[in-house]
C-alpha cells in the first residue's frame, strides 16, 4: 500500500461517498410526515409503524437511519425529534425546510444522468434555456403546479439567507427593484426593515403568483407592487435607486449574466446603488457553493456559478465604483456597489 495512503484515514472519504444515503433518508422521513408526526408527541417504533402504515422491520430501519444522523433521540423506549428537526423538518413551522428538501429530492433523481449532462454540455431538465426558463419556473415538461412546487422551494432556501442579507446591506432611497424576485422573499425582509421604501418586484408572471401569495401572508401588499415578464426584454421603471440581485446570475452563462449587469447599470441613475447576493465559493464556508454547480449543470443550458473574480472583472468593467464585498451566510456572499 502507497506509504502515504497508510497514513491517512479514509473515514472523510467513506463519508463522502455515502453521503446520499443521508440524503434519502431526510426525503424519506419528510415524506412519511415522520418529523411532523414525532413533534407531537415522542412515540414508540411500534406505535410509529401503526399511524404511518409500515411493516415492523422497515419502520426500525427508517427509525434507525434518522437516529443515525441525529434528525431523531431515543429516551426510555421512545422516539423524538432533535431540536434541528424540529425547527426545520416539521410541516406547518415558520423554518420548515421540507419543500426545499423535496426540490432537492428531485435533483438528486436527475443526477442519474449526470455523466450524460457532463459529455454532451446539456441540461437535463431543460429548466433554464440560454436566455431564460423554459417554462416561467417550472421545468421544460411541467405544468404550473411545477412553478409552484419549485418556488417554493426556494422559498424555504430564501427565507434562511434573508435577515443576514438585510442585515449586512442597505438601500439607498425610496424606490428598490428585486430583479428576478423568485419568492419575493428578500423584498419581504427588505420592507420589514424599510417601511418608508417602496420595493417593485420583477419576475414571470407564473413565479409571481406565487410571490404574491407570500407578501399577502405578510401584509406587504401595499408596500411590494409586482412587475411580471422576463427580465431580459421587459419594460423596467425609471425612478429607481437601489436594485436587488439576488442569485440570479447563476442560472446564466458569461454572456447573459454580463447583459443582465449591463442592463442595471444603464438603469440606475449617476449614484443609484446595485446589490448583488450570489455564491461566492472562494468566501462560503460549505461546500455547496461549488457543488451548486452540479445542479446548474443539470438545469440550465450555460448557468454555472460564477466566481468572485469574474463578478469584479464585470462590474468593474462596467464602472461601477465604491465596491464592498461581506460574506451574508455559510454560502452566500453580498456585493454592494454604486453607478
Amino acid at each position: 500500500m502507497n506509504s502515504t495512503a497508510e497514513k491517512l484515514n479514509p473515514t472523510e472519504v467513506h463519508k463522502l461517498i455515502t453521503g446520499f444515503i443521508s440524503s434519502k433518508a431526510i426525503f424519506t422521513g419528510i415524506n412519511f410526515g415522520l418529523f411532523t408526526l414525532l413533534d407531537k408527541k415522542p412515540k414508540s417504533i411500534e406505535e410509529i409503524g401503526k399511524i404511518l402504515n409500515l411493516q415492523p422491520r422497515p419502520t426500525r430501519i427508517l427509525v434507525q437511519s434518522c437516529l443515525g444522523i441525529g434528525l431523531l433521540h431515543k429516551n426510555n423506549g421512545l422516539i423524538h425529534n432533535s431540536s434541528l428537526a424540529s425547527a426545520f423538518l416539521v410541516e406547518g413551522k415558520p423554518g420548515y425546510m421540507g419543500n426545499l428538501a423535496k426540490h432537492q429530492e428531485v435533483h438528486y433523481n436527475n443526477f442519474v444522468k449526470l455523466e450524460e449532462a457532463l459529455i454532451n454540455n446539456t441540461s437535463i431538465t431543460g429548466r433554464v434555456k440560454k436566455d431564460g426558463y423554459a417554462n416561467e419556473g417550472a421545468g421544460a415538461n411541467e405544468d404550473r403546479q411545477g412553478t409552484r412546487t419549485f418556488i417554493k422551494a426556494m422559498h424555504a432556501s430564501s427565507v434562511v439567507q434573508a435577515k443576514s442579507l438585510v442585515a449586512n446591506s442597505s438601500i439607498k432611497g425610496q424606490h428598490l427593484l428585486d430583479m428576478g424576485c423568485g419568492s419575493a422573499a428578500y423584498s419581504i425582509e427588505y420592507a420589514k426593515q424599510n417601511p418608508h421604501v417602496k420595493i417593485t418586484a420583477v419576475d414571470y408572471g407564473a413565479t409571481c403568483e406565487v410571490a404574491k401569495e407570500f407578501v399577502k401572508d405578510q401584509n406587504l401588499e401595499n408596500q411590494i407592487t409586482f412587475i411580471e415578464g422576463d427580465i431580459f426584454n421587459i419594460s423596467l421603471p425609471e425612478n429607481i435607486d437601489t436594485v436587488l440581485l439576488s442569485h440570479v446570475l447563476d442560472g446564466y452563462g458569461r454572456d447573459k449574466a454580463f447583459k443582465i449587469l449591463k442592463k442595471i447599470h444603464t438603469l440606475l441613475p449617476e449614484g443609484g446603488k446595485l446589490i448583488m447576493h450570489a455564491h461566492l465559493p472562494e468566501r462560503a464556508e460549505t461546500t455547496f457553493p461549488y457543488l451548486f454547480n452540479l445542479i446548474l449543470l443539470a438545469n440550465t443550458a450555460e448557468g454555472e456559478v460564477h466566481g468572485e473574480q469574474t463578478i469584479l472583472d464585470w462590474i468593474n468593467e462596467l464602472g461601477f465604483k465604491d465596491i464592498i464585498l461581506k460574506k451574508v451566510s455559510p454560502i452566500s456572499s453580498v456585493i454592494e456597489m454604486y453607478k
